[in-house]
């Protein structure tokens, strides 16, 4: 038996991100920051430009404020791509992350 076979195969913290959003509601309150995010992600190739747990801490954020948000589509879109940019993107920025899998 080889050690191979113990070990969890490698999964990336952009695998968790990727899996994350796809498991976000697509309707509701949350709509706009689902398709915010997954046009975030689309045809991603190498690593998520922010880590899981600033999205982790972003959905707690967009929790808090989605309610005020208002009833106009076009509003809350656009407030949810500026909060996408200013709390998720912004700070991951100024983090050090690889961008391809040879880094």
């Amino acid at each position: 038996m080889s050690n191979e076979m113990n070990r969890p195969p490698k999964v990336t913290q952009s695998h968790w991100v990727v899996q994350c959003i796809r498991l976000l509601p697509r309707t509701g309150r949350w709509t706009e920051v689902s398709f915010g995010l997954r046009q975030l992600v689309t045809g991603l190739r190498g690593f998520a430009p922010f880590t899981y747990r600033g999205l982790v801490e972003f959905l707690t954020v967009a929790k808090e404020v989605l309610d005020s948000l208002g009833k106009d589509q076009v509003a809350r879109r656009e407030a949810v791509h500026q909060i996408i940019y200013d709390v998720l993107v912004e700070s991951a920025g100024h983090l050090n992350l690889p961008t391809l899998l040879v880094e």
